[in-house]
């Protein structure tokens, strides 16, 4: 996903999410489907005062399905960059496809600028609002988007908390940890990685030394959602023979849907932390 400083423009989202733009419904869906096209929807937006900052979709390899994808748009208010402080600027996060794989969603997030990092606001702090695809849509998304806007000052009061709360180093790994079995586990819930839980809590700037809640999740969810991390696998002797273990390196999550479980996740653990350390 791409973040921008400054708006974008129709331009950019056809580079970075052209299903946002698509003229119509997936061939699959049937006259029911109330088709609304995001474009309508971005301009209904921007005449409210919303402007677009960041943009993605997902990927597939069905080329019949590429300009109808699940798309992410992350939205700001203008009337919300007041409350930007800290380098934290409050977003209402928008969800979207034209296939029928995803009604509109809207949730609360939060952009942090010094690592261009976007994030996604649990539904127990703020909760997410679904808009079905039907003729009243427009207003419904903008309602919805509007409700959200009011409550970001939950989120943004939470951070001034958690910034105060010192976490010890036993109090981290355990944050860690929860969140590597939240990264890592199969449907089982078992982990098979080299990967430790520690490397959740690597450093990535100096900025992000202190040892304060809020710091703290952004080092674990920088380093959950942006990959990067490297490790090597043990390595094996059996009966096909001695085999080295691999080098294996973590990628950044890409995937829309695993994208907003993981930061909702996230942000559902410190906020668990925030309630212990009361």
């Amino acid at each position: 996903m791409r973040f921008s400083r400054v708006p974008l423009t129709i331009a950019d989202l056809t580079e970075l999410a052209p299903s946002a733009l698509a003229s119509n419904a997936h061939a699959s869906r049937s006259e029911r489907y109330g088709f609304q096209s995001t474009t309508e929807v971005i301009s209904m937006m921007e005449s409210e005062g919303f402007r677009i900052f960041s943009a993605s979709q997902s990927g597939t390899r069905r080329a019949d399905r590429r300009d109808y994808l699940k798309h992410m748009l992350r939205f700001r208010h203008e009337s919300t960059q007041e409350l930007a402080v800290g380098g934290l600027v409050p977003e209402l996060v928008l969800i979207n496809s034209s296939d029928g794989s995803s009604a509109y969603k809207l949730m609360a997030g939060i952009f942090r600028l010094v690592c261009a990092n976007g994030m996604v606001v649990a539904d127990s702090m703020i909760q997410s609002i679904r808009v079905r695809h039907t003729v009243t849509m427009i207003q419904d998304v903008l309602a919805a988007s509007k409700t959200i806007t009011k409550q970001t000052h939950v989120a943004l009061d939470a951070i001034q908390e958690w910034q105060r709360i010192q976490l010890s180093d036993g109090e981290q790994n355990a944050l860690a940890t929860a969140a590597h079995h939240v990264r890592f586990a199969d449907s089982e819930g078992h982990v098979n990685t080299p990967i430790t839980p520690a490397q959740l809590l690597q450093i990535r700037r100096e900025d992000d030394r202190a040892n304060d809640l809020w710091t703290v999740h952004n080092r674990i969810q920088e380093n959950v959602i942006k990959g990067g991390l490297t490790a090597r696998a043990p390595s094996t002797n059996d009966s096909n023979g001695y085999r080295r273990g691999r080098r294996i390196q973590t990628r950044e999550v890409k995937e829309l849907s695993q994208d907003v479980k993981l930061n909702q996740a996230l942000w559902t653990l410190s906020e668990e932390m925030a309630k212990l350390k009361r």
